[in-house]
């Protein structure tokens, strides 16, 4: 009987902020709380029958999203649409970006997100994109210039004398976090015995170097890039691993691009990736971005578990009190 009555008192708890967050159709939604849809674009809508999704898909199943006919029954009138990567990866999943500037062919072409993103602004739809700044592929032309370079000696001169840049000389060997010790999270260049670059999630997923100035002149470009395509803001992969181990660092990591990117669009949103503890999420809010809550996807699971008396996760054995929506 308590379980029943702290499953209702819960409930009730959960109806009355859903409540509460109800707002007039008829009222222009601010971009704190909008609700945007997340699209996989790859497997969302294929337009040309490739076996692949793509673009050009995604708008022609805008109409199903916003179709700009507010109260229409034939649409599910979200307010945001968020796109997982789209820049050019050798993955299918494409969090190891190759270009920073560029569609992935597999979904089309520039032209054809621009033809997405005005679709999107005359129907008052934000649109975000996934950015992802803790690592880029191997297969980056800056991390295969630099595991080039990064085990041929200084050369000692202004002006390299080398067939192949030194590391001296070449900039985007600071890109990156190379070791010439073995370490923890770190993995042989592949063109030298001696030599090592961290890459926390795996081989083809080198971390950048986010404490380089040349790498934070490189993201802000990026940002404007796609600020002035027309996107509202960004989605964050991964800000608890952008310096591993130092949560106090992320969190200054994500207030000084919060504060490079309001320079750019005063009105920049950001939405973080933080699958973590409580207190490691409210020291991420210190950073003035006050969007990390992808942990209350796992919302369901805790109610399972507080009204079983467990931290068994399993569903077979206990009750299901359905979807939190």
């Amino acid at each position: 009987m308590k379980r029943i009555t702290s499953l209702l008192i819960i409930t009730l708890a959960i109806v009355v902020l859903l409540c509460a967050c109800v707002k007039d159709d008829k009222n222009t939604v601010s971009g704190d709380y909008r609700t945007y849809y997340e699209v996989f674009v790859r497997s969302f809508y294929d337009s040309d029958a490739d076996g692949i999704g793509d673009l050009k898909g995604v708008l022609q199943k805008l109409d199903y999203l916003n179709d700009g006919k507010p109260g229409s029954k034939d649409s599910l009138h979200i307010g945001g649409i968020w796109l997982m990567p789209i820049m050019p990866s050798p993955t299918y999943h494409k969090y190891d970006v190759t270009d920073y500037y560029a569609i992935d062919p597999e979904y089309g072409t520039m032209q054809d997100f621009e033809a997405l993103m005005a679709k999107c602004k005359e129907r008052d739809v934000s649109l975000i994109i996934d950015l992802v700044l803790n690592h880029t592929s191997s297969e980056h032309e800056w991390f295969k210039s630099a595991s080039v370079s990064i085990g041929i000696p200084p050369c000692g001169q202004t002006v390299c004398t080398n067939e192949k840049l030194c590391r001296e000389h070449n900039p985007y060997c600071k890109y990156y976090n190379f070791s010439a010790e073995p370490q923890d999270g770190y993995a042989k260049v592949p063109l030298y015995s001696d030599w090592y670059y961290e890459c926390r999630f795996w081989t083809g997923m080198p971390d950048l170097n986010l404490d380089e100035p040349l790498v934070r002149e490189e993201i802000i470009k990026i940002m404007k890039f796609w600020l002035d395509k027309g996107v509202s803001g960004f989605r964050l992969d991964a800000v608890t691993s952008f310096f591993t181990g130092n949560n106090e660092k992320n969190a200054e990591f994500l207030k000084w691009l919060k504060t490079e990117a309001e320079k750019l669009d005063k009105d920049c949103y950001f939405g973080c990736e933080a699958w973590s503890t409580p207190n490691v999420i409210k020291e991420l809010y210190s950073s003035g971005i006050n969007s990390m809550a992808f942990d209350i996807a796992n919302l369901t699971k805790r109610l399972q578990r507080y009204v079983n008396r467990s931290n068994d996760w399993s569903d077979d054995r206990y009750i299901n009190i359905g979807s939190v929506k």
